[in-house]
């Protein structure tokens, strides 16, 4: 991607660990990652919030959250909620 797709959306190329700490420095302000499983595992240790859906259909093999094996995440469940359709939506704190 060359170009932001949104003007409120941000693109960066420097390295995501650096930048994601740097994000999280900041005062007021939450971050949002929805990410591959190779970013996801290259931040695992940054997560402080993590948040789960499970479909109720199957297809295919599926994908792994993490790429690989992450540092260890231990993590608390905060809520849940099971939708008409049978997804169930989760969020979990990070614990370390």
């Amino acid at each position: 991607m060359s170009t932001s797709p949104h003007p409120v959306v941000h693109r960066h190329a420097s390295d995501p660990l650096d930048r994601i700490r740097g994000l999280k420095a900041e005062d007021g302000k939450d971050n949002w990652l929805y990410a591959g499983s190779k970013l996801a595992s290259a931040l695992a240790g940054e997560i402080d919030e993590l948040i789960r859906k499970i479909n109720p259909a199957i297809l295919g093999s599926g994908m792994p959250p993490f790429d690989g094996r992450p540092a260890a995440l231990s993590a608390q469940l905060l809520e849940h909620k099971v939708y008409p359709n049978g997804l169930v939506l989760t969020r979990y704190r990070a614990s370390r």
